[in-house]
Order: structure tokens, then C-alpha cells, then sequence
């Protein structure tokens, strides 16, 4: 019995070192992190851009006696404000490389405003003369290409951009143009940017990005029933701006990182 039971303990002992020793044994590791979903999540930031007003004519595209169309009347002013809103996306990964696309729409509470440059002013604008841009809301339509390594996403993205402005220019202390009714404009522009996002617990992913957004040129009057005006201008307003802003994301379906 003794050599028997010995015997057995020799063959386990045995067995045991092979397998220690054996380089093709397979081991246990946790799935890694995948790119590939849908997801949706919340974002905030802040906006900054730059706008121009040039003289447009009357509203029926006159000259002023001053004026000629095309005059720069302010130069580069800024409007500047915080961005609130979220985005929905889908990624799709092979191997490293990560194809996306994502819509995201958000209110934008930036407000800007200029006087008369000094040119304007010596060809005979009036001074208390104020140019106002404000932008209302901001949503994108973007392609994404990113670069995965494990829980780090780099990536860049460009596409469409629309953006809601209100947009005015009022002379104070003149009651015939004070307090102007400010033109609404929808428009639609291009953006380019890029950003990185990293993986958290769970499903959640946190992002940065910075983004470009030119919205070109477009066109306002002043009306005669809202502002009371009796020569009532026009005026061009040019408008581009950055966004930065940060994100989280949710992500249906995602491989889950501990």
C-alpha cells in the first residue's frame, strides 16, 4: 500500500511540472476594449468666433451717398459663449482604425458686438453706432477617423455644420433707429477638427475635441415696420468660430473596461 500511494504521488508530482513547464498552455486575459457601437451622451464647452459687417446698401441695394457697398463698417470683432447640448454616434473598428460618424446638436448662448471703425466713422457713420452678433444654437453632421490603442481613441472628423444667428446694428440716441428688431438667420456652413476620447468603467467614455466652423456670408435688412427706419439698410455679416468642448459617452454594447 505504502509503495503504491507513493507511486501516486510521484506521478502527480510529475504531471504538475510538465504543465508548469509546457510554454503552450493556454492562459486567461480579459477581452479587449472594442470601439464598435452605437452611443449617445451629453457635451458643454465654449464657443468663440470672430464676425464682420459690410455695407450692403438700402434695402433695395443703393449706394449710400457715404457708403459704398462692400464698405468694411467694423472690422474683426468676437463673440464669445458657452455651448450645452449632446450627440449620438456609431463607430465601427478594424483592428486599430476606427471609422465613425456622429450628430450632435447644442444651444450656443455667445454674444458679440462693435462700433463703427475708424474709417467708417471719417466716411460719416455715427460713432454710437453698435454691430451685434449673437448665435443661438449650433448642431453638426460629421464622418470620424480614429486611431484605437486599447482604451485611447485619437481621432479626427469633418462635415457639415448649421448654426442659428441674430444679428443687428442700432445707433444710439437715435430714436428712429434705436432698438432695432435683430435679424434671424439659419445657416449652413462646413467644420474640420479632431479630438481624443478615453474608455472609463463601464460603458462610459469621456472626449475632448476642438472644433473649426466657417459659416461663409450672409445678408440682413432693416425692416421699416420692425425698426421705424426711413432709408433702412442692409449689411453683410461674416462668421467663423472654435469650439472646444468636452463630452461623455455611453456606448451600447461596448466590451466593458473594469
Amino acid at each position: 500500500m505504502r509503495r503504491f500511494l507513493f507511486g501516486i504521488s510521484m506521478a502527480l508530482v510529475s504531471t504538475g511540472s510538465a504543465f508548469a513547464a509546457d510554454p503552450a498552455m493556454p492562459t486567461l486575459s480579459a477581452p479587449a476594449y472594442t470601439w464598435t457601437g452605437f452611443y449617445a451622451g451629453p457635451s458643454f464647452g465654449l464657443v468663440a468666433g470672430q464676425s464682420r459687417q459690410t455695407y450692403g446698401g438700402d434695402r433695395a441695394g443703393v449706394p449710400d451717398a457715404f457708403f459704398p457697398v462692400g464698405a468694411d463698417m467694423t472690422g474683426r470683432y468676437h463673440f464669445t459663449g458657452p455651448i450645452f447640448g449632446g450627440q449620438l454616434g456609431y463607430n465601427y473598428q478594424m483592428n486599430q482604425v476606427v471609422l465613425g460618424v456622429e450628430l450632435d446638436a447644442s444651444g450656443v448662448f455667445a454674444k458679440g458686438m462693435a462700433g463703427p471703425n475708424a474709417a467708417a466713422i471719417v466716411a460719416g457713420s455715427n460713432p454710437l453706432r453698435r454691430f451685434h452678433t449673437d448665435q443661438r444654437w449650433l448642431a453638426t453632421a460629421r464622418l470620424r477617423l480614429g486611431f484605437a490603442a486599447d482604451r485611447w481613441l485619437l481621432y479626427v472628423t469633418g462635415g457639415l455644420a448649421a448654426a442659428g444667428f441674430s444679428v443687428n446694428n442700432e445707433a444710439l440716441l437715435v430714436l428712429a433707429a434705436a432698438n432695432r428688431a435683430p435679424a434671424r438667420a439659419t445657416r449652413i456652413g462646413w467644420t474640420v477638427g479632431a479630438g481624443a476620447e478615453y474608455a472609463l468603467g463601464g460603458n462610459w467614455s469621456m472626449k475632448g475635441e476642438v472644433l473649426y466652423a466657417d459659416f461663409g456670408r450672409f445678408f440682413y435688412s432693416d425692416s421699416p415696420a420692425a425698426n421705424g427706419c426711413v432709408q433702412c439698410y442692409s449689411m453683410n455679416v461674416q462668421s467663423s468660430e472654435w469650439i472646444v468642448r468636452v463630452g461623455f459617452n455611453y456606448r451600447f454594447g461596448a466590451t466593458a473596461v473594469r
